[in-house]
């Protein structure tokens, strides 16, 4: 019985045990990789790294500074704005020193178009610089950092500027209104049939010259001078181009002067267009300058005698026109103004082959609005006109060759203006074919010594030999 007894309380004790023995474990499905961001940090971090960031970027660390300038982007991009004024100078720099390696130059473009969408987002109400900046900005960028790739699409470049200007036009870009003109130009050059691209160009430009206004009118912006400038020429093309007559343009404008009759600086900029295109017999310009007068009735602003002296021009009644458009100087106050009839006297008296006093006009409104290409056009080619020594011996002759170097300097000087700058470089081109020769130089030793030459005559300059 005990062993019975022993027997059956061992196998009672064994099947527990063996219930209890351990199974082989399953093996676990690998686990996936946890990603870090390596940027992300607490929020009340941002302060300290981007505070640590704009030290290093003073330092021109731009490695430094874009680790910094990361953390922040990833963990608080709505901190402030200078986080992308920042971000865009780093950016720019580590894109120019990744030198021939594509791959990490579109890395560092595609993180800039990123950076303009976050600053849209989070500070796309800034007052001074609003999406309509931001916007423009990105485009102009775009078009620096993927032109010639297969990202590239010049819809989409046209799209975001035509889009810019929608919006709030509290700081236009300048580069960006330049841009947007030459591409709507462009598109309604390729077909001058097709009536929305005509449209959507007359559209453009009106953006256009509403963004040149505030930079103009912005006494703080350090490019006043040149985006003054640029509206002469954005004009001149505009006028060139035969997208409106003056018809036309009485359909565009007749609703902007009434809606307007207030605004005196939108009244000044229309009538300007109106003298640009030769339409001071519309009736919309006639009301554009009643009102003006209305709301400042002690500035003479009126031009009929301008109207006058341009359909003198139009009959080549050359006196007639000097005589009415130097009425004209005194009826009006506006700088602008007084150097386009000084400049129209000029091509007066060049017509008439009075170059003297063609060249002493066009100066006067160089001084009154200096860097006008047209001007220095003028003024050269009334140089190469002339011929300071009366006499015909082979030395007159070579001496007489000299005026074509004062013509070239004021044609140098007309390149600088982008209205004149093609017809310059021709002009040049043509010139310098006249110029004195090696030869001839030296066959005349004391006239031509040293790098500079004085033409004599009614030219009186001094110029450089080449």
């Amino acid at each position: 019985m005990k062993l019975k007894t022993l027997l059956a309380i061992a196998l009672c004790a064994a099947i527990p045990a063996m219930a209890c023995a351990k199974k082989p474990k399953k093996q676990k499905e690998p686990a996936e990789p946890v990603i870090v961001n390596p940027y992300l940090v607490p929020a009340e971090e941002c302060e300290d790294y981007l505070s640590l960031e704009h030290e290093s970027l003073k330092n021109k660390d731009y490695e430094t500074a874009y680790e910094q300038w990361m953390t922040v982007f990833t963990s608080c991009p709505g901190i402030q704005r200078q986080l992308y004024t920042d971000g865009a100078r780093i950016l720019e720099a580590l894109y120019k020193q990744a030198g021939d390696n594509e791959q990490e130059k579109i890395r560092i473009a595609n993180l800039i178009m990123e950076m303009y969408d976050k600053r849209m987002q989070y500070f796309g109400d800034d007052e001074r610089y609003p999406i309509s900046y931001i916007l423009s900005t990105k485009a102009v960028d775009y078009k620096t950092y993927f032109e010639g790739t297969e990202a590239y699409s010049r819809d989409t470049v046209y799209a975001w500027l035509h889009e810019a200007m929608k919006h709030d036009q509290a700081s236009p870009f300048l580069s960006a209104l330049e841009m947007l003109f030459n591409m709507s130009y462009e598109n309604y050059a390729a077909d001058k049939t097709n009536q929305e691209k005509a449209d959507l160009f007359v559209e453009d430009y009106n953006n256009v010259l509403v963004g040149l206004a505030i930079l103009v009118d912005d006494t703080t912006y350090a490019n006043r001078e040149l985006a003054g400038q640029k509206k002469d020429w954005f004009d001149q093309q505009f006028a060139q181009s035969g997208v409106a007559d003056c018809s036309k343009l009485d359909e565009l404008y007749a609703k902007v002067v009434q809606e307007n009759a207030n605004d005196y600086s939108v009244l000044r900029r229309l009538a300007a267009l109106y003298r640009q295109m030769d339409c001071e017999e519309s009736p919309v310009y006639t009301e554009a300058i009643a009102q003006m007068k209305r709301l400042r009735p002690a500035e003479s602003v009126g031009s009929g005698s301008a109207g006058q002296a341009k359909l003198c021009l139009k009959k080549k009644d050359y006196q007639g026109a000097i005589a009415n458009f130097k009425k004209a100087l005194t009826e009006t106050s506006s700088a602008n103004d007084k150097a386009d009839y000084l400049y129209l006297i000029a091509q007066c008296y060049y017509a008439s082959k009075s170059y003297p006093t063609a060249v002493d006009y066009a100066k006067q409104s160089l001084a009154v609005k200096p860097g006008q290409g047209r001007c220095y056009m003028l003024i050269g080619n009334c140089y190469a006109t002339a011929k300071p020594y009366p006499g015909n011996t082979p030395k007159d002759k070579i001496l007489n060759k000299t005026v074509f170097w004062a013509a070239c300097d004021m044609f140098e000087k007309a390149k600088a203006d982008p209205s004149t700058a093609s017809k310059a470089a021709a002009a040049i081109a043509t010139y310098s074919k006249y110029f004195p020769t090696k030869e001839e130089r030296f066959d005349l030793p004391k006239e031509f010594k040293g790098s500079t030459f004085f033409v004599g005559g009614w030219v009186n300059v001094t110029t450089r030999i080449r």
